[in-house]
């Protein structure tokens, strides 16, 4: 027999002495805005703060015993089961990622998630989740993205209906649009003006002054708005034509 007690109490000190450290953690996490959620090599959550339930709309003892089934979308549930598992295989995922989860009243919430793997004596535990719910930026980004292409959608049936020829291209000489009459004027239909370089339609030997002022443009210098350039018809013949340039 050997007098064990000293370590005996030195155990169980340290053993409250790490309760005790959790449990101010725990605490602490519980004041984050963000969503934390730590989940064994099983993916179950063993902890998660009052934030990241309140997200879905339930309380912490309800979150934690719901399945992945019934918190994770069921489009997005596969690939980040095998994201889970492969990460606690140590194998390399992403960091970050955003997936769909499910509220409690049954709508979608999109959350940002930034992924850390936790570790002991070597071993792989578990891993921490932080989640940001970006529903809203994402619905407003929707809505922004509707309205663009609504104004956008306006525009070109404006410009559709101007008597002068419109076209816009990119820095690299690529036509984005032309309306009718641009077309017309060198006898193409709009794709077929589209499908070719803005460039070839003009006449050779106005190419090189053309293509310089574009050049100049993109790379912020001065060059001239208003100019006459000869461009080419289908046919063959040239057309002169006033020209008058917008950056945008």
């Amino acid at each position: 027999h050997r007098d064990v007690s000293a370590e005996v109490a030195r155990e169980a000190a340290e053993r409250a002495a790490y309760r005790a450290e959790i449990e101010r953690l725990e605490r602490l996490v519980d004041t984050f805005q963000s969503g934390i959620v730590i989940t064994d090599t099983e993916g179950k959550a063993t902890f998660v703060n009052r934030s990241m339930a309140a997200m879905l709309g339930y309380t912490v003892e309800e979150y934690r015993t719901l399945t992945a089934e019934q918190r994770i979308h069921p489009d997005d549930i596969g690939w980040v089961r095998e994201m889970v598992l492969g990460r606690m295989r140590g194998e390399d995922q992403p960091d970050s990622y955003r997936v769909r989860m499910l509220h409690r009243d049954g709508r979608t919430v999109w959350m940002e998630r930034r992924v850390s793997t936790l570790t002991a004596d070597g071993r792989i535990v578990g891993a921490l989740a932080e989640n940001r719910d970006i529903t809203e930026e994402l619905e407003r980004s929707a809505r922004e993205a509707a309205a663009q292409q609504a104004e956008t959608a306006r525009l070109r049936r404006l410009l559709d209906t101007f008597q002068v020829g419109v076209t816009i291209r990119d820095n690299h000489g690529r036509t984005l649009f032309c309306n009718p009459a641009m077309a017309a004027m060198l006898g193409y239909s709009i794709e077929e003006f589209v499908a070719r370089p803005l460039l070839d339609h003009v006449d050779p030997a106005d190419r090189a002054m053309v293509n310089e002022f574009g050049e100049r443009r993109a790379r912020g210098l001065p060059a001239p708005e208003r100019y006459r350039v000869r461009l080419r018809h289908r046919d063959g013949h040239v057309v002169w034509v006033s020209r008058s340039v917008s950056v945008l």
